[in-house]
């Protein structure tokens, strides 16, 4: 006779969940560029062509897109993925993850222009229910994870996409390489922002006055790429631009202006600088002339007159009755 079997087989008895789902971002700005990174782990294989979405990502700028770009640990998953404006990211596996197996996938969209309440974003895939995600700044303590300190349980959701802080220059300087009246000068700026500037944003500078440039549709701008020129208005010494590459946080935008010193003297302008990101996500923001630093009292004065700055004469013998050069 066969022997007695115990225990049990087949029971099911756990359900496919994720074990880790982490989420963090990298701006709060509103209308700004925010990466967002999710961590997970599931506790079932994840086969080649599952879909994981990433849902409540409510209130972004961020058109609806068939190819969101979409970078993951070790490539599990596909490059792109399908971007609805209503909050949801769909991408496909690209190779089978393992049962237990810690990947991230992240992506970058804009922030939500105004601010909102921040949202707590879910993940799931087709046999994984809605799992709210976490925030990464939780940790393990006393064998849960959770908050170190007091802080409420409920704060433990990996809220995002709020928006909450306001855009600003981190940096505004100009200078300017010549003050001799009726001779050509070039102005320079440097600006660093506390967000990405993205591609097409348009660049004003306002309050360049006293020049003899005439107007032009292709006032070239320097310091930038090849190509990138803009609108020149003198009446109001006004130049406007587009960037044609993307200056990324933390680093310094760096353009010149060549213009022509007043013919007579006047008193020093300081120009204000605006920025107007593309489509209008982030309204226009102004660097009032009060708040750019103008190195030597910047700009246009013309309180200089050509001259030699330098000038020296010797010669060769003093003997009487000599020969002199």
């Amino acid at each position: 006779a066969a022997a007695p079997v115990s225990g049990s087989l087949l029971g099911a008895s756990i359900f496919p969940s994720f074990s880790l789902a982490d989420i963090a971002e990298s701006s709060l700005i509103a209308g700004g560029l925010n990466t967002i990174t999710v961590t997970l782990s599931a506790n079932m294989v994840l086969p080649v062509g599952e879909e994981i979405t990433i849902s409540h990502l409510e209130g972004s700028g961020t058109a609806d897109t068939s190819s969101l770009a979409v970078s993951s640990s070790s490539n599990t998953l596909e490059a792109a993925g399908v971007w609805l404006q209503t909050g949801t990211l769909v991408v496909r596996v690209a190779s089978e993850i393992s049962r237990g197996d810690v990947f991230s996938l992240t992506f970058t969209i804009l922030n939500p222009f105004p601010s909102q309440t921040p949202v707590v974003p879910a993940v799931s895939t087709r046999v994984i229910p809605l799992t709210s995600v976490l925030s990464r700044d939780l940790v393990w303590h006393d064998g849960v994870r959770r908050w170190r300190g007091e802080q409420p349980s409920g704060e433990s959701n990996g809220q995002v996409l709020s928006g909450s802080e306001t855009f600003g220059w981190v940096r505004a300087e100009v200078r300017e390489l010549s003050r001799v009246s009726d001779l050509a000068n070039t102005i320079f700026f440097e600006l660093e922002s506390n967000t990405e500037l993205t591609v097409g944003a348009s660049i004003t500078v306002t309050g360049l006055v006293g020049t003899k440039n005439a107007d032009s549709g292709e006032f070239v701008i320097g310091q930038q790429p090849e190509g990138t020129s803009g609108i020149w208005i003198n009446s109001v010494g006004q130049a406007t631009f587009s960037l044609l590459q993307a200056i990324p946080l933390g680093q310094t935008l760096r353009f010149s202006l060549s213009l022509s010193n007043p013919a007579t003297v006047q008193p020093p302008v300081t120009p204000s600088i605006a920025l107007q990101m593309q489509g209008g996500a982030i309204g226009n923001i102004l660097i009032p002339k009060q708040a750019l630093t103008a190195v030597d009292g910047c700009c246009l004065s013309s309180g200089d007159r050509p001259r030699f700055i330098f000038a020296s004469a010797r010669d060769r013998t003093n003997v009487p009755g000599q020969m002199n050069e």
